[in-house]
């Protein structure tokens, strides 16, 4: 009962409460370039895991990411999930 009740006063306060006038600062420029070096390293590791599986000690690795029962199991588990 607490838990559903703290839940409903997050989100009341997240979306629908005054704007006070709080703003956020400008990230330093080596946050940023962190975060953008990262994001290009999860999408190119996304597209290309070859480049991950190369760095790896045993070179012999035959595992397919993109295979068809991969890709059903994970769909799978979005329902789970959400």
């Amino acid at each position: 009962m607490a838990r559903k009740f703290y839940q409903s006063k997050i989100r009341y306060f997240t979306l629908f409460a005054e704007n006070e006038g709080i703003r956020a600062k400008e990230e330093l420029y080596n946050i940023q370039l962190a975060m953008i070096l990262s994001a290009f390293l999860c999408v190119f590791i996304g597209v290309y895991p070859r480049a991950l599986f190369s760095l790896l000690p045993y070179h012999t690795v035959h595992y397919h990411p993109y295979a068809p029962s991969h890709v059903v199991g994970i769909f799978q588990l979005f329902p789970l999930a959400g």
